[in-house]
C-alpha cells in the first residue's frame, strides 16, 4: 500500500475482541493511511487446536452481516461519488 492511499477495512474476525482490526489499524497508521471506514463481524474460527471440535462460531459470517458489509461499502461508494466522506466505524458488538 503506497503511503497516504486513502482506505477503508472490511473484516471477519473468530477472535474475541477483534484483535485483527488492531493490527490491521497500526499499519495503516505506519504508512499514513487515512481509514474512511470500518466495517467487521464475526467469522468462522477454525485454528489449531480448535479445529479439533470442528471449529467455533460456524454460520459466520450470516446473511445479516453480510448484507451489513455490502450496506457499508455501498455507503462508502456513495459517499466517493459525491466527494463527501466522513469515517464510520461498523463493528458488530458480538465479535
Amino acid at each position: 500500500m503506497p503511503n497516504g492511499q486513502r482506505i477503508f477495512i472490511l473484516f471477519t474476525s473468530g477472535a474475541p475482541g477483534a484483535a485483527r482490526f488492531k493490527k490491521l489499524q497500526e499499519i495503516a497508521d505506519m504508512k499514513n493511511a487515512p481509514i474512511l471506514g470500518v466495517y467487521g463481524c464475526r467469522g468462522y474460527y477454525n485454528f489449531f487446536p480448535v479445529s479439533l471440535l470442528g471449529g467455533r462460531r460456524q454460520g459466520h459470517p450470516n446473511q445479516e452481516e453480510i448484507n451489513g458489509a455490502v450496506a457499508f461499502y455501498a455507503d462508502l461508494c456513495r459517499q466517493f461519488a459525491e466527494n463527501d466522506f466522513h469515517y464510520q466505524q461498523i463493528i458488530h458488538t458480538k465479535i
